[in-house]
Formats: C-alpha cells, structure tokens, sequence
C-alpha cells in the first residue's frame, strides 16, 4: 500500500501547509499532489514542494492540457524533476471543463 496527501487549492488564499508536509514525509507518505482549476496552476507549488521534501513523488492531480502547449508541459514537469533530484515526478493530465478550456 502507498500513502499519498494533496495540497489543497480550492481555497482562495492558496496556501501551502508546510509542517503538514513536513509531517507527512517523516511519517512514509510516498507522494503529495496538488491540482489546478480557475485561479491557480498546479506546477507552481509543486516546484515548492520539491525544495521542502527530500524524497516524495510529486504529482499533480489534474494538469490541464487545453491551456498550455504540450511541449511548455512537458518541459515544466521536467524541471521540476531535474530541481528535486530526479525520478520524483508524476503527471496526471487531463482536460478539466468548459470554464478553462473555452476561456
């Protein structure tokens, strides 16, 4: 069995919770997500999470493909995984709703 968390981004104050993190790692979390909707993206605090963790899997959730090139994706991911040592990073994609992808 693997244990994973998600940071919250339905708040409109997003916010990570750092000792909660933190907390999650030390006790054998395998992985922390995040998710993007309207207002907030999932890649930028992932790239957080990867310099407060030393050896959690980084994913996302959802990471909307209709609102960026696929390339400008793919090569974001790969920086987050070259930043957290490599070998670190998941990526969930998906087209979320009318809302972001008509808009």
């Amino acid at each position: 069995m693997k244990l994973a968390t998600e940071i919250r981004w339905q708040d409109r104050q997003f916010k990570i919770p750092v000792e909660r993190v933190r907390q999650t790692e030390h006790w054998g979390y395998d992985a922390i997500f995040t998710a993007e909707a309207s207002g907030s993206d999932a890649l930028t605090p992932l790239g957080y999470l990867a310099a407060i963790t030393n050896r959690m899997k980084l994913g996302t959730c959802i990471t909307q493909v209709t609102t960026r090139p696929p390339t400008v994706t793919a090569q974001a991911f790969q920086t987050i995984d070259h930043m957290s040592g490599g070998n670190r990073v998941m990526i969930g994609l998906g087209s979320s709703g009318p809302h972001s992808a008509e808009g």
